[in-house]
């Protein structure tokens, strides 16, 4: 059994098809870092510690941008960045689960006090 070894060059092309194009000439480490990482990431931080809950879903908003362009090769991906979306994104359900229960809140409110008024009015629903 002579099975060719996994280590080996992969053959030459033939004559019949074109050469291989070449590897791009920059490297990943040649990239930038993206210039507002460590804001989104001091903006997510400060709105999951709850100093500024507005500041969450600003977070959210410019770390997906960043994001993007990191995903468009234009800047290195930075753990910074990464770390200020997420927590952008908590900060706003954070933000969004207090405004739902007092909405709810509210609206149990005021169907208790127009039942109590209907009952004492002598109306029947």
């Amino acid at each position: 059994m002579n099975a060719p070894s996994p280590y080996q060059p992969p053959p030459q092309s033939r004559g019949d098809q074109p050469p291989r194009s070449p590897a791009p000439t920059y490297r990943y480490r040649d990239l930038p870092e993206p210039p507002n990482a460590t804001l989104i990431f001091i903006l997510g931080l400060l709105g999951v510690m709850g100093v500024c809950f507005i500041l969450g879903p600003i977070a959210w908003m410019m770390g997906s941008a960043e994001r993007a362009r990191v995903r468009a090769g234009m800047y290195r991906e930075n753990g910074l960045l990464t770390a200020g979306y997420i927590m952008g994104v908590i900060a706003s359900i954070l933000m969004i689960i207090p405004l739902v229960i007092g909405l709810i809140w509210i609206v149990c409110v005021m169907l208790i006090g127009l039942g109590a008024a209907a009952s004492s009015a002598g109306c029947a629903f």
